[in-house]
């Protein structure tokens, strides 16, 4: 009873703190809820547009393969597609899969530490990875750590085994197949456990384990082709990691420079790799049984953090990073907690209280940046709430008032591809393949492909991040600026300002005109200056 209580109890303060930041972002927001990423949108548009007409784009009769996560955007368009559009279904998704996770780690940990232990486990768990502020950017990452996490335990099992059973196989083989749906960096994991088994020489389970691993890739990469799209969605194309060898700084960040620029600008991840090496240097001086198969979990989770760090991104709302901190916590605090008790049992031994006070200061210097991190990211979750609601809902609901049907160039889709029937051109080649195609000219992407490319399509009007400079400098010189509309803080990019374009000068008036009326609709902290008088 008191098992059930205690998890009932750290699954209450994780829920309590949702709900604390979704009343908090709906005050703030003059009763409307947003969440804190237009990505967010992505796939709700994706998803709404794939569950009413059978295509997987964010133009309703035109397909864009822009999601590096088809597993999240099957898994909304099936119940958008049974239940219907909701806005709060992304929501709600990530708190059910939130409360899982911490099933799942509540259970882990209280494997080897008591009920009190295993509480300000779970807790701090949460609060450094801000399982929270994750659930409230309600895209895949929560259900990715979730994923991760059951891959790893049950490959333990695998790689324990002197023989694999054919259920064993198979029930790993489905959740790596999983897991690169969920997110492409899922691979990562498949990958540095197949190369565990085959170091253990379980040749044909490493290959059915990495061929279901990469299957979800090949997959959704020939449907997308048939479709007239690239391989890899657009939004691998444009942050990849590519190799090049074209100077020796670039030599070096291409086997691995890279890597340890980004793990030494990531202080949480720094912390966190420093608890695991603490943790398997205490397990192997403090056990009889050293083989590597029984410690896999230790080079297995620093494989996945090196590959991550070498070929993903870090950031964006600390998000991108959150598995890897969440596997090095389920890993390390078991170990280190069942050492600080022994220490507190054994404190008044001669030397005892020294290693005591060494181990206590050492992991609050570790444990710290842990704690800042996810107070930092609750932080920026509740004001980017603000931010989305300046910065996107009120162009989308400009956009949907004057010029829903048009054609329209914006740099940020999701929400307008969520509450508007435009056709929308995307300039920075997430939702558009025109970018993307442009990016491979011999003379790169310029502001006359844009300008060719928007007339071709007839669009109107352009709302563009004009402080982006890789966006504002492709802005063509025909174009008539009419205003840009500033907001007082952007939290997570920085840019506070967006210009509002005619193609030409005929729209400009008609512009104008328009912003003036909706003026009368629009928040006062938005501010407008005018260009065009």
């Amino acid at each position: 009873m008191k098992k059930i209580n205690t998890l009932f109890l750290c699954i209450f303060v994780y829920s309590a703190t949702v709900i604390i930041l979704v009343v908090s972002g709906i005050r703030s927001n003059s009763g409307t809820f947003v969440y804190p990423l237009d990505d967010t949108y992505i796939h709700m548009a994706l998803a709404r547009n794939f569950a009413g007409n059978g295509v997987w784009g964010v133009n309703g009769n035109t397909h864009s393969f822009c999601s590096s996560s088809p597993l999240w955007t099957l898994l909304l368009s099936s119940l958008y597609f049974v239940i219907g559009s909701s806005i709060w279904l992304p929501l709600v998704l990530n708190i059910a899969f939130g409360v899982l996770f911490i099933i799942f780690a509540f259970n882990f940990l209280h494997k080897t530490m008591n009920l009190t232990a295993t509480f300000f486990a779970v807790n701090l768990l949460v609060f450094s990875i801000s399982l929270p502020a994750l659930t409230l950017i309600a895209m895949e990452h929560v259900l990715h750590i979730l994923l991760t996490a059951v891959f790893l335990y049950f490959a333990s099992d695998l790689i324990g085994r002197d023989k694999c059973g054919k259920s064993g196989v198979v029930k790993i083989s489905f959740i790596a197949f999983l897991l690169s749906s969920v997110r492409y960096e899922g691979i990562f994991a498949v990958l540095s456990v197949c190369l565990f088994l085959l170091f253990i020489k379980k040749y044909k389970t490493a290959v059915i384990v990495g061929t279901s691993g990469v299957m979800p890739a090949f997959i959704h990469g020939a449907f997308s082709t048939a479709k007239g799209w690239k391989f890899f969605p657009s939004s691998v194309l444009i942050k990849r990691a590519s190799l090049s060898f074209s100077s020796f700084e670039r030599i070096l960040d291409s086997i691995g420079g890279l890597a340890i620029r980004k793990l030494w600008s990531c202080h949480a991840l720094l912390s966190v790799l420093a608890l695991i090496i603490i943790s398997f240097y205490i397990k192997n001086s403090e056990s009889e049984e050293k083989s590597l198969r029984n410690n896999y979990l230790f080079p297995v989770v620093i494989l996945v953090t090196i590959l991550h760090l070498q070929f993903a991104a870090l950031g964006w709302i600390y998000r991108y990073e959150a598995y890897l901190i969440a596997l090095g916590l389920l890993i390390s605090l078991p170990i280190i907690s069942k050492k600080l008790f022994i220490l507190l049992r054994n404190w008044t031994r001669p030397v005892q209280p020294v290693k005591l006070l060494v181990l206590c200061v050492s992991m609050l210097i570790i444990v710290f940046p842990l704690v800042d991190r996810g107070r930092k990211m609750t932080r920026d979750v509740y004001y980017a709430m603000n931010d989305r609601y300046l910065e996107h809902v009120f162009p989308a609901l400009f956009l949907e008032k004057y010029y829903d049907g048009a054609v329209i160039v914006l740099n940020d889709i999701g929400i307008a591809s969520y509450y508007c029937d435009c056709k929308i051109l995307d300039v920075s080649g997430l939702g558009s393949i025109e970018p993307l195609n442009f990016r491979m000219k011999t003379d790169g992407y310029t502001k006359d492909d844009v300008y060719e490319w928007s007339s071709s399509e007839n669009a109107r009007i352009a709302i563009i991040q004009v402080k982006w400079k890789e966006i504002a400098q492709k802005i063509p010189d025909q174009w008539v600026k009419v205003c840009q509309w500033e907001i007082p803080r952007n939290t997570v990019f920085g840019d506070t300002v967006v210009g509002f374009f005619g193609t030409d000068s005929a729209q400009a008036l008609k512009l104008k005109e328009n912003i003036i009326d909706f003026s009368n609709y629009m928040p006062r902290n938005i501010h407008i200056t005018w260009e065009l008088m």
